[in-house]
């Protein structure tokens, strides 16, 4: 059976203030190891077990999410940008 991993990271991080801010939160900061805490999940969904991850994040991390994609070197299943903020992937 294959796990298909959907990532959620389109939040502000604002409670990690005043290292996240807005314009690059939390998700992509490197806090831990020398990956971004983005990075890490989608390296942990990463084997044969794993189809490639469906990221969910806001349009303005586009840019975020792509580059540090490529960083790692993981090709995503999809890359879902919400328009705007509406908390927990609203539709």
């Amino acid at each position: 059976m294959r796990i298909y991993p959907v990532i959620m990271c389109g939040g502000a991080g604002t409670r990690l203030w005043p290292v996240s801010v807005q314009a690059h939160p939390k998700q992509f900061h490197r806090l831990v190891t020398d990956k971004t805490v983005f990075q890490d999940t989608v390296l942990r969904l990463k084997g044969e077990d794993f189809a490639p991850p469906v990221i969910i994040s806001n349009q303005r991390y586009a840019g975020l999410v792509r580059e540090q994609l490529a960083e790692i070197g993981v090709e995503p299943g999809a890359v879902i940008l919400e328009p705007m903020a509406r908390n927990t992937a609203a539709v």
